[in-house]
């Protein structure tokens, strides 16, 4: 099968089935986000869907600015619309790849937004795959680090799609190189600064020895699907015996909570503290804690209060921020959408007020709306101090993970 037909079969796989509005590739000028550009224009054209190229000129080298404006060139000349999004502000001194990479997919985030894009495709292939997995390998990572990139992933409701997974670099090069079409050559790529240059120089090593690409993107779809599999587990688990409350905790029965096994004992954690706090902690401390757990504790913003009967997971008190919420202006705390008709203070409960059946732990990180008399407004207790006139709403906003 030719490269350019096994590019077109994985864009009809993929956009056929999400069938978005319009789509974008993120170019970087590189051979492999190229060749894909120039594919999906020719592919968006057959199809009637609007399309448009994007690169993020991070700025880490003197010429990439030029580079960026020679890519708009070439793509304006085959009459691709083309945009240049500029990382601004001081750069990084360490974790540069990493911290490049988080700003990278933050402005093409707000770009897809802004110009109401629903599907953006990432030009990562299979020698970039596997290349992931050894990184990752590297740093004992779980399933879910093994399983390396996911060829859709969704981010704040844009779908990033890597339709080049199964496809070689070698391929791209080739591909241009037959179209007598240019493209840029990173230096960065030849610089044994960074961890990918240094695992890609001993890549023909591991080749000899069987570890090629295929055989390392074989393994990482069938855990693939293990990951799915224990998703699905997990997520069954939570529907059926967890209690999720709109002030912002939850509940496990420990009865069904020691059932299951350490693998789903970890997911569950993981995946209900990212639901109280927004963020997960990091695998190696769930790990650490699991031959003790449920204990009194805190751990990443999120602390756990055991019971007779199990144990309840809500916002660590001393982590949570005080804010001032203006008049009828909407804002966002803590996970929480606010909107209230006065000038207030709004942080954690952190008072005597009671509710049966509820640790005063738990109760203190309930949502509270202060003013400069104390206490006015404790939505989720139905409490609201004798006259006050406050109106409004505190809302938990829609969790999704990125996945």
């Amino acid at each position: 099968m030719t490269f350019l037909l096994k590019v077109n079969q994985a864009l009809n796989q993929f956009l056929l089935s999400l069938q978005p509005s319009s789509v974008a590739v993120a170019v970087s000028g590189g051979a492999d986000s190229l060749a894909l550009t120039y594919i999906t224009a020719a592919w968006a054209k057959q199809h009637q869907l609007p399309f448009k190229a994007v690169t993020v000129d991070h700025g880490l080298r003197p010429e990439s600015t030029e580079e960026a404006q020679m890519v708009h060139q070439w793509l304006s000349e085959k009459g691709i619309e083309h945009c240049i999004l500029t990382w601004t502000g001081k750069k990084p001194k360490t974790r540069i790849e990493e911290k490049a990479r988080e700003a990278r997919y933050a402005l093409l985030t707000d770009w897809c937004h802004q110009e109401h894009i629903p599907v953006l495709l990432l030009a990562h292939h299979a020698d970039d795959q596997m290349e992931t997995f050894f990184l990752r390998l590297a740093r004992q990572s779980g399933l879910d680090g093994l399983c390396a990139m996911p060829t859709v992933l969704y981010r704040q409701g844009i779908a990033f799609v890597r339709p080049m997974l199964s496809i070689h670099h070698r391929d791209c090069i080739h591909y241009l190189k037959e179209k007598k079409l240019s493209w840029v050559e990173d230096p960065m790529n030849e610089s044994s600064l960074y961890e990918r240059v240094r695992l890609r120089m001993i890549e023909p090593i591991l080749e000899k020895e069987g570890l090629t690409a295929e055989a390392v993107c074989g393994s990482i779809q069938r855990l693939q699907r293990v990951r799915v599999c224990l998703e699905t587990l997990t997520s069954d688990f939570i529907n059926n015996h967890v209690t999720k409350s709109e002030a912002g905790y939850v509940f496990v029965p420990l009865d069904f909570f020691n059932s299951l096994p350490d693998e789903l004992k970890i997911r569950v954690l993981s995946s209900l503290m990212n639901w109280v706090k927004g963020h997960s902690p990091k695998l190696q401390q769930l790990e650490k804690i699991l031959p003790i757990f449920p204990v009194k504790m805190t751990l990443g913003g999120c602390q756990v209060v055991p019971v007779k009967k199990g144990f309840y997971i809500s916002k660590e008190v001393s982590k949570m921020e005080v804010v001032t919420v203006e008049a009828n202006r909407p804002m966002n705390w803590e996970g929480y959408e606010v909107l209230v008709s006065q000038r207030v203070q709004l942080g954690p409960l952190k008072s005597v007020l009671k509710v049966e059946g509820i640790p005063a732990a738990v109760r203190a990180s309930f949502p509270a709306f202060f003013d400069e008399k104390g206490l006015l407004w404790v939505p989720h207790l139905d409490y609201k101090r004798k006259k006050a006139n406050i109106k409004g709403k505190i809302k938990l906003k829609e969790k999704k993970d990125d996945k």
